[in-house]
């Protein structure tokens, strides 16, 4: 068995973290058992509920949604406006997400959550830690969010499951999450405050699948730069293209990596610095002085997409390890901040 994945505020989640979950080879999550983590969610929590408690207008809590923000919800009625919330953004469409996408998305939300800007309790984050370490994962369609308000309905699904609505993966099938939490003697989830909204208002869903793609990518970069190098050794061909030297005048950080990458698997490459003696019968032969494109140009070839691979591997990182939330509660500012942190450019971006 694998050492359990710890999720707290000083381990930054990789993408091969989310990876290694999806496909079960890390079987369990936990949370940090360092009291300062739970302390520091607490005292967010607090913040937020003090803030309602004086009389505060707060965003998601005390008002309305969207457009509505300037209406007014008395303190009685909070409960109910975060059910109506999951309640009426449950409709999705589509085919649902494969057990790995949706395991990557329950794995992305917890950890935003765990950032601790978000103002929901510590039981909030026990629930989504029982969750994917017993993998149970909520059912949720593939369409039916565009990322400009963030991945209201397809999170929805997560905070209808915590309610004991809707339907839930568990162990190969599908049931009920009422009839779940009846099976795992736990009662359904009642949410505080604005506690449904800082489940469904983030970016989760498309940074889940977009990491779980950029592993995909990688691993064919990976095979095409083993593919290349087994190209130029049936070819004959010289080390001359991927030489450091020659990248050094072209310094693109990427090309110079694939070079390197494909350098490591060729056969004593530095004794076939050059090509063949012009002069030669063999030469004469070939008819050519270099290789064709599809060899010489390998490096420039995988060197934009191994670009592209660093630059969006930061990107999504960056919104995994991310209060993607509205507003942020900065407790350790005494300050509401409300801004756009939910929407989705940079994966949109990165994809």
């Amino acid at each position: 068995m694998t050492n359990p994945l710890r999720i707290n505020l000083k381990n930054r989640l990789t993408l091969e973290d989310l990876d290694a979950y999806a496909k079960g080879q890390i079987e369990s999550v936990e949370l940090c058992s360092d009291g300062a983590f739970k302390e520091w969610i607490e005292t967010n929590h607090h913040f937020l509920l003090n803030r309602v408690n004086e009389g505060w207008p707060v965003y998601g809590a005390t008002t309305g949604f969207g457009s509505s923000s300037a209406s007014r919800m008395a303190l009685s009625e909070t409960e109910s406006l975060q059910q109506n919330l999951f309640r009426y953004h449950g409709c999705g469409v589509g085919p649902n997400f494969e057990e790995r996408e949706l395991a990557a998305i329950l794995l992305v939300r917890l950890n935003c959550l765990a950032q601790g800007a978000s103002g929901v309790s510590y039981e909030v984050l026990e629930r989504l830690q029982f969750m994917l370490s017993e993998r149970i994962f909520p059912i949720i369609p593939q369409r039916g969010s565009v990322g400009a308000s963030g991945d209201l309905t397809p999170l929805s699904y997560i905070a209808a499951a915590l309610a004991g609505e809707r339907e839930v993966l568990w162990k190969g099938k599908i049931l009920s999450a009422k009839d779940l939490w009846n099976e795992v003697n736990l009662k359904p989830y009642r949410f505080k405050t604005r506690e449904a909204l800082s489940i469904m208002n983030g970016t989760s869903v498309m940074t889940a699948v977009a990491g779980l793609a950029w592993i995909r990518l990688q691993k064919l970069y990976e095979l095409t730069a083993m593919a290349s190098a087994a190209m130029v050794e049936l070819w004959q061909g010289p080390c001359a293209p991927f030489l450091p030297e020659l990248h050094r005048v072209k310094p693109h950080q990427g090309q110079g990596e694939a070079a390197a990458e494909v350098l490591s698997y060729l056969f004593e490459p530095r004794d076939r610095l050059q090509h063949r003696d012009p002069r030669s019968a063999e030469t004469l032969i070939h008819g050519a002085v270099q290789d064709p494109y599809s060899i010489r140009c390998v490096p420039q070839v995988l060197g934009a997409f191994k670009d592209a691979l660093n630059c969006t591997r930061l990107w999504i990182e960056t919104e995994m390890n991310s209060v993607n939330d509205n507003p942020v509660f900065l407790h350790e500012d005494n300050v509401i901040l409300n801004g756009g942190h939910f929407l989705g450019q940079h994966m949109t971006m990165a994809c």
